[in-house]
């Protein structure tokens, strides 16, 4: 009977020893993804940061100094030199009656 109440007491202290084991392996990859977490905030941190409002202060400078011809009240008309649409001859569509007046311009 001894025996037998060594081999019972034996198997509870490896129930114990499993359950132990598998709780630090649990814990030890509860650690690495903290850890791989961690790392990636540190990485994010490091990353240059702007400011929305120095953001947009780029970007109203960018706009008052580039010039935009499709905004004419501010940059006025593209010149004819630059605009390499105008080059070419432009045509318009002819109405069905034959005049030159219609809604198109081809160029």
């Amino acid at each position: 009977m001894s025996s037998n109440n060594n081999d019972e007491g034996g198997d509870a202290d490896r129930g114990k020893m499993l359950r132990i084991l598998q709780l630090n392996k649990m814990k030890s990859m509860k650690l690495e993804r903290l850890n791989q977490y961690n790392q990636r905030l540190k990485t994010e941190l490091g990353r240059e940061r702007v400011n929305v409002s120095n953001s947009s202060l780029l970007i109203i400078k960018y706009t008052e100094n580039t010039w935009d011809y499709l905004v004419p009240v501010i940059w006025g008309a593209l010149p004819p030199e630059k605009n390499r649409y105008q080059r070419g001859q432009v045509k318009t569509l002819r109405k069905e009656d034959g005049s030159n007046e219609g809604c198109c311009v081809i160029v």
